[in-house]
């Protein structure tokens, strides 16, 4: 019998925000209650086991992870984002996260033909969806067109302010004026302004 618990709902989630105002706090806080994680972090700052792309693939192929009720692999390789990507397709029931959409995409790149197949497919695998970065517009539109969920801390460009206002209505005024961990999130259901605490509280 498998250990794995299904995973909560599928979610494609953009978090973004200025450097040092709280994303990555707010996306750390999330994923404790993510049970299963596949991850791209540049930085390594992500709670991730990372490891490289073959031993990846090594632990695909012999089905190491797929019954583990609990796990966070990661890499900070440019060039296995995609293949990090695929494997959270495959196994299904888990999350992929790519922190930094500014290093992961060129603005106004198209995805590869993988990537839209997580975005527009992923809901069939129960493939949950995370993205952070400094600013909207380095978030390719077919990912920004998906989105179910948007945390956003402060924003001052005024292109990304305005892209913003689509999710978060009246409230993209307030946007330049949030203090550090204060954020506003917007689902499909309600849009509210809160702040969150730092790690480890």
């Amino acid at each position: 019998m498998s250990n794995v618990a299904p995973f909560p709902k599928r979610d494609v989630i953009i978090i973004i925000g200025k450097t040092g105002f709280g994303k990555s706090t707010w996306l750390n806080k999330y994923a404790r209650g993510l049970p299963r994680i596949f991850a791209f972090d540049p930085f390594r700052a992500f709670p991730a086991e990372y490891i490289s792309g073959e031993e990846l693939i090594t632990r695909f192929e012999t089905g190491k992870f797929r019954e583990h009720p609990r796990y966070s692999l990661g890499t900070y390789a440019l060039s296995d984002l995609e293949l990090f990507g695929s494997v959270a397709y495959e196994t299904g029931n888990c999350a992929f996260v790519i922190e930094e959409c500014g290093v992961a995409f060129y603005k106004g790149e198209r995805i590869s033909e993988c990537m839209q197949e997580w975005i527009f497919l992923g809901r069939h695998k129960s493939l949950t969806l995370i993205f952070t970065a400094q600013r909207a517009t380095s978030i390719p539109i077919e990912l920004r067109s998906q989105a179910s969920r948007f945390v956003t801390f402060r924003q001052t460009e005024k292109s990304d302010v305005k892209w913003t206002g689509e999710y978060i209505g009246d409230l993209v005024d307030e946007l330049p004026n949030l203090d550090e961990l204060e954020c506003i999130d917007a689902d499909k259901k309600s849009v509210t302004r809160y702040r969150i605490s730092p790690l480890g509280q």
